[in-house]
């Protein structure tokens, strides 16, 4: 279930957390589990997080 990336569609990195104001994610579920990529994503952030850099940043996901 690997679809290709969109052209167009903006890729961005954990490191790309650090540097943003605030952050909106949205995405469909199956059986109300997050996809494996985001997951995999949200795992990528565990040093921005033991750093504090996320830390009072508004987030948002959906």
């Amino acid at each position: 279930m690997s679809a290709p990336p969109k052209s167009d569609a903006p890729l961005i990195t954990s490191n790309d957390l650090a540097e943003a104001d605030a952050f909106v994610f949205g995405f469909p579920t199956r059986f109300s589990m997050m996809a494996a990529q985001f997951k995999a994503f949200l795992g990528a952030t565990g040093g921005l997080r033991r750093t504090q850099q996320l830390a009072g940043k508004p987030a948002r996901i959906f």
